[in-house]
C-alpha cells in the first residue's frame, strides 16, 4: 500500500514565559522534534504526493510530510526558517477570513481566553450568566442539558475545557456564540480585536514570500466553520469566499484542510466539483495515497512523535 505519514502543527512558539498559557509546541522542541523526524523518515513534498495519488507512483518507505493549519504568525516567524534551514517543503493551510478581514477566528478567540484564565469554572460560570441574559431571544436548552452533551474528557483536555470549546464553537446558534465568545475575549483577552489579529496571523506579503522560498498553501476555508454542520446554502457560499481567497495564495495546486476535521459527503461532493487535488482530515493514521482516499487523508498530531 502507498502511505505515507503527515505530521500536523498549529501553535509553535515560546509558550513557557508567554502571558497565554495556550497549547502549542515550544521552538526550541520543534526544532529538536523536526531533526529526530529528518534522521528517522524521509520528507516528501507535495508534487510526489499527488503523483502517488493520481499515478500510483510508489514513494520512498517511511516517508512524511509536515502540515501547518491555521495560518499563524508563528508559522513565519519561527517555523518558515527552520524548514528552510532543514531543507524541508511545509504545507501551510490558513483560513481566509482573519488575515483579510483583521478579526479573530472564533476558535482561537477560545483558545486564547481559555489561556487567559486558570480555572475554566469561572468562565462557565460567566457562560451561565450571559446564557440567562439571552433565553428570550435564541431557542436553547438548560446550561446542565449542554454539559452533559459536551463535557467529556479528551486526550489534550480536561472535561470543563472541552465543553467551553464544543459548547462555543458548535453547540449554541451561530449568532449566540459569536456574540457570546466576542464578550468573553474582550473581557478575558483584550478589546482591541483588530491589533490582536495582526499579531496572529500571517499577512498576504508574508505568504509570499514563504511560497517564494518553496513552500506551498492550501485552503482551511474562509470562516474556518465546521463545514459538515452547514447547509448546502452556506457550504456553497463559505466555498465560494474561500475560492476568492484561495486564487491570491495558491499556486500549482489546490488542497484544502477540513477545519475542525468537519467533513461528510456533501462536503466531499463540493470539493470534488471545485477540482481541489486532496483533502487532510484530524483523524489519526497513515496517509493511504490512492484515488479512492484522496479526500479522507489521515495525519498525525505533532504530539504523537517523540523528540
Amino acid at each position: 500500500m502507498n502511505k505515507c505519514k503527515i505530521v500536523v502543527y498549529h501553535y509553535v512558539r515560546p509558550i513557557k514565559n508567554s502571558q497565554y498559557k495556550i497549547n502549542g509546541m515550544e521552538v526550541e522542541n520543534f526544532e529538536k522534534q523536526i531533526k529526530m523526524l529528518k534522521t528517522k523518515y524521509n520528507p516528501i513534498g507535495t508534487k510526489e504526493m499527488i503523483e502517488a495519488i493520481n499515478n500510483n507512483k510508489t514513494v520512498p518507505k517511511d516517508s512524511i510530510m509536515f502540515t501547518f493549519d491555521d495560518g499563524l504568525k508563528d508559522h513565519y516567524k519561527y517555523v518558515f526558517p527552520l524548514l528552510k534551514e532543514n531543507n524541508i517543503e511545509g504545507i501551510f493551510f490558513p483560513s481566509g477570513k482573519p488575515i483579510q478581514e483583521k478579526m479573530v477566528l472564533d476558535v482561537h478567540k477560545i483558545q486564547f481566553i481559555l489561556g487567559s484564565v486558570k480555572d475554566p469554572n469561572s468562565i462557565i460560570l460567566e457562560i451561565k450568566k450571559s446564557l440567562n441574559n439571552f433565553k428570550k431571544k435564541f431557542s436553547i436548552e438548560p446550561i446542565d442539558s449542554y454539559y452533559k452533551k459536551y463535557a467529556i474528557e479528551d486526550r489534550f483536555d480536561t472535561k470543563e475545557v472541552t465543553f467551553i470549546k464544543n459548547l462555543l464553537q458548535k453547540g449554541l446558534p451561530l449568532k449566540l456564540r459569536s456574540k457570546l465568545v466576542s464578550y468573553l475575549f474582550k473581557k478575558y483577552v483584550t478589546k482591541d480585536e483588530k491589533s490582536f489579529s495582526k499579531k496572529l496571523y500571517l499577512t498576504i506579503n508574508e505568504i509570499y514570500k514563504m511560497k517564494n522560498s518553496g513552500m506551498v498553501f492550501g485552503s482551511h476555508g474562509y470562516s474556518h466553520y465546521w463545514l459538515a454542520t452547514l447547509t448546502e446554502k452556506e457550504l456553497t457560499e463559505e466555498l465560494r469566499n474561500n475560492e476568492e481567497f484561495l486564487k491570491k495564495i495558491s499556486g500549482n495546486y489546490k488542497l484544502i484542510c477540513y477545519p475542525h476535521g468537519s467533513y461528510n459527503n456533501l462536503v466531499i461532493k463540493k470539493i470534488r466539483e471545485q477540482d481541489f487535488q486532496f483533502g487532510l482530515t484530524t483523524e489519526v493514521g497513515d496517509a493511504v495515497l490512492n484515488k479512492e482516499n484522496r479526500f479522507k487523508i489521515k495525519r498525525f498530531d505533532c504530539n504523537n512523535f517523540a523528540f
